[in-house]
Order: structure tokens, then sequence, then C-alpha cells
């Protein structure tokens, strides 16, 4: 079977930019309609065929892309078909493609018949990819400021008073998620949330702490004082003590390893060599002793 085909371009792109016009006020699907004539054995074919659609990146060789299409039982009349081609979203990027075709008669085993050449596509049926980026696509060909008027009211002024009824999450990379600029109070914050803690870990301005609470540092000078009712050692030979003594008792005197306790110390009972002592009770000398002054 010798097979010829023609494409009706001026059909073909009427139909897109109708589509695509259809578009705008609803969404528009990733199909498209193709147009064209097919003669058979050099005369207009009748009847119904079976054409193969794919898309390639070169108008000979290059590369195919995405799946070959099989549009089966194509009704042609008087040479003329119309039918609807999709291959699937993200396919027209931008890119510049090129439409190979095969036919056979439908219902037949026979391998496809290539036309030649490939058929480029224009531009209409890339209206699918402004398409298919929404409003992403027509909002990066805008200039100037987007009055706020052409916004949602789901979209929040910073001069009106938002009220966000789903939950706000704030995860910043660097520092805390806003600051409150003026003096101010903010009401309604929870403290339960400060820095993860429950507002029972902060202490209020005016308060006190018990020494027991404390468990590391150094404690001031100032801040000892008071009776020691438990025992206290003092084993660092640099220890010092000053003051009168008197509130000192019960001294064990046989502690004592070292320094002279001064004369004015001892009792009256003491007898002392630069003295005149007078023994009231019976002594008993033993060894060589020197008595002067009889």
């Amino acid at each position: 079977m010798n097979t010829k085909h023609c494409l009706l371009f001026t059909l073909a792109l009427a139909t897109l930019t109708l589509s695509n016009r259809a578009g705008l006020a609803a969404s528009l699907s990733t199909a498209f309609t193709y147009q064209g004539r097919l003669t058979d054995g050099g005369n207009l074919a009748n009847g119904h065929y079976d054409l193969r659609f794919s898309l390639h990146t070169a108008e000979t060789s290059g590369s195919q892309v995405g799946n070959s299409l099989t549009n089966a039982n194509t009704a042609v009349a008087n040479g003329l078909f119309t039918t609807t081609i999709d291959f699937g979203a993200g396919v027209f990027d931008g890119t510049a493609y090129w439409l190979e075709i095969g036919v056979r008669t439908n219902g037949s085993v026979a391998a496809f018949t290539t036309l030649s050449p490939r058929q480029v596509l224009t531009a209409t049926p890339y209206a699918l990819y402004a398409s298919s980026a929404g409003v992403a696509a027509i909002a990066t060909n805008l200039t100037g400021v987007l009055p706020d008027a052409q916004l949602s009211s789901n979209i929040p002024r910073l001069n009106g008073n938002p009220a966000f009824s789903g939950a706000v999450s704030f995860s910043p990379a660097l520092g805390p998620p806003f600051a409150v600029g003026n003096s101010t109070k903010v009401i309604g914050l929870n403290a339960d949330l400060l820095d993860g803690l429950d507002s029972s870990a902060f202490a209020a301005s005016a308060h006190t702490h018990s020494a027991a609470d404390l468990v590391s540092g150094t404690l001031l000078d100032g801040r000892l004082g008071g009776d020691y009712s438990g025992a206290l050692t003092f084993n660092n030979a640099a220890n010092n003590f000053t003051g009168t003594g008197s509130g000192l008792t019960s001294l064990n005197a046989s502690s004592l390893a070292s320094g002279t306790v001064p004369d004015t110390r001892l009792s009256a009972n003491v007898a002392l060599l630069n003295g005149n002592q007078t023994f009231a009770g019976a002594n008993t000398f033993n060894g060589v002793n020197t008595f002067t002054n009889w």
C-alpha cells in the first residue's frame, strides 16, 4: 500500500486556538486536535485506518519523547480525518518537537507505514505548556506592583488584623520568628511556649532561692554567717581565725601541736618562774634542787 498524507495547518491551528481560549474559563486538558488528509494509492482515502503518533526532537533521527500513541479505527472520509492526541502532562515544556505518523489499514497485523517527513509542531500546541504552568506562569510575566485589591481575601495584609484559623508554625533558621517593636504588651501569648519550657520553669522578678537549691558555683563571703550545728573540719594549714575567741567553747588543749600559750592565758593556780609563789599544799621535790633567798 502506497500511503501519503498532507496536513491542513489552517484547520489544525484554528481548532487548537479555540481549545486554548476555552481553557481560560475551564481547566485545559493535555489533549489537542489533529486534522489531516490521507491518500491511498494516489486516491483520497476512505474507510477506517489505524494511526500511530510519536514525538521526536528532530525532523530526522533525534530522540523519541514519551511513548507512541495509537488511535485505532480512525474514520477517513474523502481523505480527511480528525483525531485527538494526548501525550500527557509535562511533555510540552518549550522544546521544539516533530510529530511522526504511521498508518495501516484498520484491523491489519502488518507493520505501520511511516509517513515522511515528520511534521513540526507549531507554537499553538505549546499553549498547553502555558496553561500547565497556571497562575505561576502568568505571575512571572507581571511587572510593577500588584494592587491589594487583586489579591484574594485569603492573603493577609500588613495593615490589617488577620486571623489565622489554621495551625501556624515558625521554624526559622536564624533568630526568632518575629519581634515586638514597641512597648505595647502583646496579649494572649502562652508562656508555656517560650523556649519550649513550661511557665513554672521561670521565676518572677522578685524572688528568693533556698541555699539548698545551689548545686554549683561559689557562694559569696557576704552570704556566709550564722551558727554551724554540725561538725566542721579545717585541714588546711592556711586557715586563719581572727577575733577575741570569746565565742569558742569546748576547745581541747591536748590538740595544741605548736605555738606558745601566753602567761596571761594561764590560770592563777599555775606557778610562774618570774613570780613569788606560795605553795599551799605539801610539795615533794625530787632530784637536785637549788633554793635561794631563804
